[in-house]
C-alpha cells in the first residue's frame, strides 16, 4: 500500500532494494515483512496523515458514493436529516451501518463494483469492513476493568465480557 503513482521507484527497507513494477508483478504472492517504522507503511503513526487518513478518506469517500447510489430513500433520508441537524455522530453512525453493519460490501464486492478501484483504495474498504457498529448495553459491572455487556444491534447473541 501506499506507492501513489505508477512507475514510481521507491527504496523498500525490508527488502533491501527498490520496488519496481517487475518487484510487484514477481512477488505479488510473496509476504514481505516490512518494519513499522517504514516511510512507506500506512499504519505507521509517524506517517498517519499523509498515507493512512488519504487511503481511509479516499475508500470512505468511494463507499459513500456506492451508497448514496443504492436506491433505499428511507435510509439515505436518515443520513441526510442527521447531517442537516448536526448530529454528526447520529450521521457517521448511520452510514457506517447502512455500508458495513448491512453486508453492501459483500454484496457490492459480488456484483464486480470494485473492479476500476485501485489495489489500495480496495484493501482499505475490506478492512474498513471488518469493523462494525455496536450499540452496547452494560449489564453487569464486574470489576474496575471488566464488564458484562449486550450488543442492542445483535440481540439474539448472548452476552459477553469486555475489558475496557
Amino acid at each position: 500500500m501506499g506507492q501513489a503513482k505508477r512507475n514510481q521507484l521507491r527504496d523498500c527497507p525490508a527488502l533491501g532494494t527498490t520496488l519496481t513494477a517487475t518487484t510487484c508483478a514477481t512477488d505479488r504472492n510473496r509476504e514481505i515483512n516490512c518494519p513499522g517504522n517504514c516511510p512507506h507503511n500506512p499504519f505507521n503513526p509517524e506517517y498517519y496523515l499523509t498515507s493512512y487518513q488519504v487511503l481511509e478518506a479516499a475508500a470512505v469517500k468511494n463507499l459513500s458514493f456506492m451508497l448514496y447510489r443504492d436506491p433505499d430513500f428511507k435510509q439515505l433520508a436518515r443520513i441526510r436529516n442527521s447531517v442537516m441537524a448536526q448530529e454528526t455522530l447520529r450521521a457517521n453512525a448511520l452510514h457506517v451501518w447502512h455500508i458495513h453493519g448491512e453486508n453492501r460490501v459483500a454484496k457490492w464486492l459480488a456484483q464486480g463494483a470494485f473492479r476500476s478501484w485501485k489495489n489500495d483504495d480496495l484493501v482499505m474498504a475490506l478492512s474498513l469492513d471488518t469493523i462494525r457498529s455496536v450499540v452496547l448495553e452494560v449489564q453487569c459491572v464486574i470489576d474496575n476493568l471488566t464488564l458484562l455487556v449486550r450488543d442492542l444491534l445483535r440481540p439474539d447473541e448472548p452476552p459477553f465480557v469486555m475489558i475496557d
